[in-house]
């Protein structure tokens, strides 16, 4: 019986200890955080921007005679953009991605292998620099002369 009593006396003990450092623990917690203090000169803000917004011209690469083709052309490339990621998609009227591809261009004139494709399917062109979409237009004229499309 003494050895019962001792044995519950020591579970409360456990009990009310662990209750305890609980308590301690939760006010020290909530104590530190209403401690904090926040200045509006210690928070930094960042901004990125694309290295351009001008409009691209693309074109079909290289130019001449037959529809197939594998490449894409940006004439005017921006300096500001040099050695960044150019990723190009060539679409039909309908939207439907046809071939797409990525460069790193460092020229004024970039050229960007994409698969295969047919010029003139073609009516749009979308560019990403870095990620960021910049405005571009599709700048190629088909004609069909004599069983042959020339795409200039």
């Amino acid at each position: 019986m003494v050895q019962r009593f001792r044995r519950r006396r020591r579970d409360r003990k456990a009990s009310l200890l662990g209750a305890l450092t609980l308590a301690i623990w939760a006010t020290v917690g909530v104590a530190a955080a209403s401690q904090l203090s926040v200045n509006s000169t210690d928070v930094s803000e960042f901004f990125d921007s694309p290295c351009s917004t001008s409009t691209l011209s693309v074109r079909v690469s290289p130019a001449g005679f037959g529809a197939s083709r594998s490449a894409v052309s940006i004439s005017s490339f921006p300096a500001a953009c040099y050695g960044s990621t150019v990723q190009v998609g060539v679409s039909n009227s309908a939207g439907t991605l046809l071939a797409s591809g990525s460069a790193t261009c460092s020229a004024a004139t970039c050229t960007v292998s994409i698969g295969t494709y047919n010029a003139p399917s073609v009516t749009d062109s979308h560019v990403l620099v870095d990620t960021w979409g910049i405005p571009s237009t599709w700048d190629t004229t088909c004609r069909y002369i004599i069983f042959f499309w020339y795409c200039a």
